[in-house]
């Protein structure tokens, strides 16, 4: 027996037969027969489990911060603490895009905010953010961000930014192995001049859910929408990590061609399985863990999947508005303007001689 941040901690070795499921099956049973309010069941290797007697919730406290460490290692990324009080790490090397949601109020933005306040510390990272609520939640992060936009009306305007990363990502696939060495982003060394480009679509809904939008409106959601489809779907080779966050979580909201590509998950609080579904995929339907049960007193709660797949809950901390602001303005030093990133396009591109002779008259 050995003790965690919850309880005392059993490993068991399972007999011939036996699979860590059964375990979990009998988790409530086992749990009477402890003298524990609940037990955890996780797979501890090859023929063992770990059974966790939880005798207090690690995340029923907020997690606040002053400060934030800067990220150093996008393949170790703190983003939350789990359930045996210890830090979460997500490594965003391959990543492609990301889905989350939560109905107002579940901590969502502020999640995110804590997230964003590490990685903008590192030069080699840049930041994109559209915020379709159309306020001021991401305002801190203007003097750091490559380019921002709280832009909920004139669709055109937030199609224009999304149009310019969709750019950056096809001049990367087409010229990076020529340039750089390799065709893939994540197998050369980061580099602040050419950064990781993180695009936060806030309130994707705005942009997407076209069923209330006149004929024209309706033309440029489209586009956006297979802008931002087309992004979370070649992106990963190009470091472009797209990000789509909703208080709505419908299959009109976040389009199940997007989410089913996106292999980073985040259910906040959220009222129906349906709505569970909609961000996190099938397979909550058939898990114990849901953000359906997340209590509406636990603002920062969230549903995410571990590496092996299995949902767990996780506490992200909170970072208030002023520190997020701060550390913003400490390192604007470090923002590149994302139109000094963006490339031309392969229909735009001159040939290799043409473009020489360009360069040259222009010397």
């Amino acid at each position: 027996m050995s003790e965690s941040a919850v309880g005392d901690v059993l490993r068991v070795r399972l007999l011939t037969g036996q699979q860590p499921g059964d375990f979990e099956r009998q988790a409530p049973e086992l749990a009477h027969a402890l003298g524990s309010p609940l037990v955890r069941v996780t797979s501890a290797g090859p023929g063992l489990v770990e059974l966790t007697l939880v005798e207090r919730d690690v995340l029923a406290e907020p997690v606040e911060l002053d400060d934030v460490e800067p990220v150093t290692d996008l393949r170790a990324v703190r983003f939350a603490v789990g359930e045996d009080g210890q830090w979460r790490t997500r490594d965003y090397a391959n990543i492609a895009a990301e889905v989350g949601g939560g109905v107002p109020g579940s901590g969502k933005t502020a999640g995110e905010t804590s997230l964003a306040c590490g990685l903008i510390q590192n030069p080699a990272v840049q930041y994109v953010v559209i915020d379709g609520k159309g306020g001021e939640d991401w305002s801190w992060i203007a003097p750091r961000a490559a380019a921002y936009t709280n832009e909920d009306e004139d669709l055109s305007a937030v199609l224009e930014l999304v149009e310019s990363v969709h750019q950056l990502m096809r001049a990367r696939l087409k010229t990076q192995k020529t340039v750089r060495g390799q065709a893939n982003f994540w197998n050369l060394p980061l580099d602040p001049a050419h950064p990781v480009i993180f695009l936060v679509v806030d309130e994707v809904q705005t942009f997407t859910d076209q069923k209330a939008m006149d004929k024209d409106t309706k033309t440029v959601a489209a586009t956006i929408t297979a802008r931002l489809s087309a992004l979370v779907k070649k992106g990963r080779s190009a470091g472009i990590i797209t990000r789509l966050l909703t208080q709505k979580p419908t299959s009109d909201a976040i389009p199940t061609a997007i989410r089913d590509n996106a292999s980073v998950r985040t259910a906040w609080r959220v009222l129906s399985d349906d709505a569970a579904e909609a961000i996190l995929g099938p397979v909550v339907r058939g898990s114990a863990v849901t953000p359906v049960d997340i209590p509406v007193g636990m603002p920062g709660v969230a549903v995410v999947a571990t590496a092996g797949g299995q949902l767990e809950r996780v506490r992200f901390p909170y970072v208030d508005e002023h520190t997020a602001e701060q550390i913003a303005n400490r390192t604007a030093h470090l923002r590149r303007d994302l139109a000094d990133l963006t490339g031309p396009t392969a229909d735009d591109e001159a040939p290799a001689d043409e473009a020489a002779s360009e360069q040259e008259a222009t010397a």
